[in-house]
């Protein structure tokens, strides 16, 4: 027991007392000194009064019997791995008069299951949850602005992640080696190189406006330590070991479009993910898309380029609507635009219509596209059948034909519908 006396724990004060199990403080006391009790193995409970105020760096470094603790809301400041090597600790609320959580606070807390942040909360920091293997579901406040590098990085068990609307940066590698399933990216959010590798994510929404950060901004490029212009793909946020299949079914596309020449650019860093459904809430950016995907057909060099890529139309979606309901139950998008039933793929091996949704389809080298501009019409036809010369020319003759009401206007109001709906 520290008397009331105490204000302050000195530094190293406790520093390697491997038998040292259970400790008191006074009502008094308002400081923890730097790697006060750094590695004290068998320590497993720490009572802390209301008064505290600052905790020094590494402090309960390598307490790796400690399975809980709790600062009152009255601490303003937690210094750097400040419970790195904690192995056994379970959880943690983090105090009130905390905005920063910071480097390595909780590194290599291999049983860390549960944190709970408040809405105070603004930086998470570099490596601040690294390797916490046992890491789940993790939700934080729309207070939270910037990621650290490597913040959570192979956090094993993390399958679900609600990321702040708020946030302007996640840094590299920050949820390398997770297992994150279904991911919605805020708008004006930078993500640093590297930071979804290695995950299970098969859906995920992006924004229109997306940007990558210093260093690899200007024209999606970054710069090599030799000082190389390298180009800079998606595969290198989102992608999987080598030789790993990766696992993305479907990408939605949401928001207002501040540049149009800079976002296809954005979108055409996608060209090499194989098997994907690609969703749009604007048609226009759709169709720069479809048309930059003829082009390479029409030359013979589309092999490999959107391979097996589904371009799909949706309503309108801010972030609060897609985060809440991009992944939920529903259905496709009542609307449609304009579609081509191919009933030879010989002749088209695209615009698949069924019902709902506006599909464009892109298979191989060998695709013959209909000249024909997309735009909303007061009435859609839809032929049955194409013939392959007449596709080429542009004049497809109909052997028979449906006919659908003109579509709603692609700005029309976000409903509680599914963001990546099924065929």
């Amino acid at each position: 027991m520290i008397p009331n006396s105490v204000k302050r724990i000195a530094y190293e004060a406790f520093k390697w007392c491997f038998k040292l199990k259970v400790v008191r403080f006074g009502t008094g006391l308002e400081s923890i000194g730097n790697e006060a009790f750094y590695d004290c193995d068998k320590l497993k409970s720490i009572h802390i009064p209301g008064n505290l105020k600052t905790v020094g760096n590494g402090a309960f470094w390598g307490c790796s019997s400690l399975t809980a603790v709790q600062f009152p809301d009255t601490t303003t400041e937690i210094g750097l791995d400040v419970f790195e090597r904690c192995s056994s600790l379970l959880e943690f609320k983090v105090p009130l008069g905390v905005k920063k959580l910071p480097r390595k606070m909780f590194a290599e807390c291999e049983k860390l299951q549960s944190i709970k942040l408040h809405e105070n909360t603004e930086e998470i920091g570099n490596m601040a949850f690294s390797l916490c293997a046992a890491l789940k579901p993790f939700f934080m406040p729309d207070s939270v602005k910037w990621i650290g590098k490597e913040a959570f990085d192979n956090c094993k068990s993390l399958t679900e992640l609600s990321l702040s609307k708020n946030l302007t940066e996640i840094g590299e590698y920050a949820f390398h080696g997770c297992s994150i399933e279904e991911l919605v990216i805020p708008e004006n959010c930078e993500l640093g190189f590297g930071s979804f590798t290695n995950n299970r994510i098969k859906r995920i929404a992006i924004p229109l406006n997306y940007q990558c950060i210093d260093g690899y901004r200007d024209e999606l490029y970054r710069i090599s330590r030799e000082g190389d212009e390298i180009p800079f793909t998606f595969a290198q946020i989102f992608g999987t070991q080598v030789g790993t299949p990766n696992p993305i079914e479907k990408v939605k596309f949401y928001g207002p479009v501040a540049n149009r020449e800079q976002t296809m650019k954005m979108l055409l860093q996608w060209h090499d993910f194989k098997n994907v459904t690609f969703i749009f809430d604007n048609f226009e950016i759709m169709d720069l898309l479809r048309n930059a995907i003829a082009a390479r057909i029409d030359s013979g060099q589309a092999e490999g380029f959107f391979e097996g890529a589904v371009l799909r139309m949706n309503k309108y979606s801010s972030f609060d609507d897609v985060r809440q309901n991009a992944f939920s139950g529903g259905g496709d998008a009542e609307y449609i635009n304009q579609v081509f039933e191919a009933m030879s793929l010989d002749a088209i091996d695209g615009g698949i219509f069924d019902g709902k949704t506006m599909e464009y389809q892109h298979r191989s080298k060998d695709i013959m596209l209909p000249k024909v501009k997309q735009m909303p019409l007061q009435n859609i036809t839809v032929p049955t059948m194409i013939d392959r010369a007449e596709a080429v020319e542009g004049t497809p003759k109909l052997s028979g034909s449906k006919v659908f009401p003109r579509p709603e206007p692609v700005d029309a109001p976000p409903t509680k519908r599914q963001a990546f709906g099924t065929k």
